[in-house]
């Protein structure tokens, strides 16, 4: 069961995304990342609140190359305990 990651490991990648890196065969980059995100799409008859939640997701999908793939490099600079 995976747990919730301690504080001093927020800036290291999970084993999981590393071994679908290594499965996929090359590294994650933002604009490929984008590019098969970009390729799912629902079909015209899905109603638009739907189409709105899924964009949210698609969005959020989307941010998270920053933290799954790029090593927290950015984001662990804003999580500084005062």
């Amino acid at each position: 069961m995976d747990s919730f990651k301690p504080f001093d490991q927020i800036t290291s990648v999970d084993k999981q995304h590393l071994f679908l890196q290594k499965m996929g065969g090359k590294e994650m980059d933002l604009p490929s990342h984008h590019h098969t995100l970009k390729a799912i799409q629902l079909h015209t008859g899905v109603p638009q609140i739907i189409r709105g939640q899924f964009n949210i997701a698609r969005n959020m999908a989307l941010y998270s190359y920053f933290f799954l793939f790029s090593g927290l490099r950015g984001a662990a600079q804003g999580l500084q305990c005062h």
